[in-house]
């Protein structure tokens, strides 16, 4: 683990310690350092998606993409801005700047940065952590999985709602930093006015006497085998289902 970012993964992140490692770090198998650039490209993505997508014999495609792209977004959303919000550092972000950490059956396991970038001073443009990395691995997502751009945007969203509540349970967290944080899904358009997919991807319903943020598409993780639905928090009945698909025995 990064010593400097300790505080980010304490508590209920303790587990995530992994997820982020320096360039001069031991490559330790069995995942290794893809650099986000590269990984755009179809000739690398699309192999390592099937590798994925094995993991679930008979599971759906578009549900396995799903789920690859929930533990990218968990990894990215609750580490870079779990880093911001607690102490006021700003990673590397940029796909030339930074390598996905990859396991032997495709699915993500954190990132390798070249450094920890820098502490910044005062307030800091949070749109291009969503702009400059998380937009161009959907677009080339969806032109080469043809995978429904809401679904990965509202996987992203319910990331960043993660993370903010996180951040709210710890007492030193400056409120400034919270509303530039809660900004990104909270505007409707980015600043030059194009518009966020971030924004209105999430609801809150009562169920059963309690508020809870339901997303408003659903990710369809329920249709892979072996793995459970949302429960309240989705949106259609199937995927409310606590029982998962049985698991299928591959060929």
């Amino acid at each position: 683990m990064i010593e400097a970012l300790a505080p980010v993964f304490a508590g209920p992140l303790d587990f995530a310690r992994h997820w982020l490692e320096l360039a001069e770090a031991p490559e330790p198998l069995p995942r290794r350092p893809i650099a986000l650039s590269t990984l755009l490209e179809e000739e690398v993505q699309r192999p390592l998606m099937a590798r994925h997508e094995a993991r679930y014999p008979g599971g759906d495609r578009r549900a396995a993409l799903s789920m690859w792209t929930q533990y990218y977004c968990a990894q990215y959303l609750l580490s870079h801005l779990g880093a911001w919000l607690l102490l006021g550092r700003m990673l590397p972000f940029r796909p030339d700047d930074i390598a996905v950490l990859v396991l032997e059956d495709g699915t993500p396991d954190g990132f390798r940065l070249p450094h920890l970038g820098a502490v910044a001073e005062g307030p800091v443009d949070l749109e291009p952590l969503i702009r400059e990395h998380l937009a161009p691995l959907f677009q080339s997502l969806q032109r080469h999985h043809r995978i429904a751009p809401r679904v990965l945007w509202t996987n992203a969203a319910v990331r960043v709602s993660a993370a903010l509540n996180l951040a709210r349970q710890q007492p030193d967290v400056p409120p400034l930093r919270l509303l530039e944080a809660e900004a990104l899904l909270a505007k409707p358009c980015w600043r030059d006015g194009s518009p966020n997919p971030l924004h209105g991807t999430q609801s809150r319903v009562e169920v059963e006497g309690e508020m809870v943020l339901r997303r408003r598409v659903c990710c369809l993780r329920y249709m892979l085998p072996g793995i459970a639905g949302c429960g309240a928090t989705c949106p259609i009945k199937e995927g409310q289902s606590a029982k998962p698909l049985p698991l299928l025995k591959s060929a």
